[in-house]
């Protein structure tokens, strides 16, 4: 990962806001990876907990496909999915 500092007029932005947005902070391949990992691991959990799965295929736009399916019906698998999509 590249070294980046902030400047002067982001942190006032920070400060203000509370929040602020660095375009390009990360590489969009990891971005697009780490995607991947959490709707692999959404199938797993699905098919751990013996429900279907009706995703579309992955894409960008819907790698999280399936989550709300998921805890609509039982919070805690939701639970699993962030815990493991942590480790990625």
């Amino acid at each position: 990962m590249k070294k980046y500092t902030l400047g002067v007029e982001q942190v006032e932005c920070f400060n203000l806001d509370g929040v602020l947005v660095i375009k390009d902070f990360y590489d969009a391949r990891d971005v697009l990876a780490v995607q991947l990992g959490i709707y692999n691991i959404i199938g797993r959990v699905l098919e751990r907990h013996d429900l279907p799965d009706q995703r579309k295929p992955f894409s960008a736009e819907c790698f999280d496909d399936g989550f709300d399916f998921i805890i609509q019906r039982d919070r805690s698998p939701g639970s699993e999915i962030m815990d493991a999509a942590f480790e990625l």
